[in-house]
């Protein structure tokens, strides 16, 4: 997961990422607004430990 501040520098970490892609395999881009993540529905019925822990409204920069 990587967050990137605005479309520019999506446009940039996309074309990084096509330049380095491997040749074999697959890689997939998901491109989501921090409004879309928000509405992110969880099906398990239950909030796993991470969520109880650090609650749903943070994210993980990598």
């Amino acid at each position: 997961m990587r967050i990137l501040p605005n479309r520019k520098s999506l446009d940039k970490y996309y074309s990084r990422l096509k330049e380095y892609a491997p040749i074999g395999g697959c890689v997939r881009v998901l491109k989501m607004t921090e409004k879309q993540y928000a509405s992110t529905w969880y099906l398990t019925g239950e909030e796993d430990y991470q969520e109880k822990a650090v609650g749903t409204n943070c994210h993980i920069m990598l």
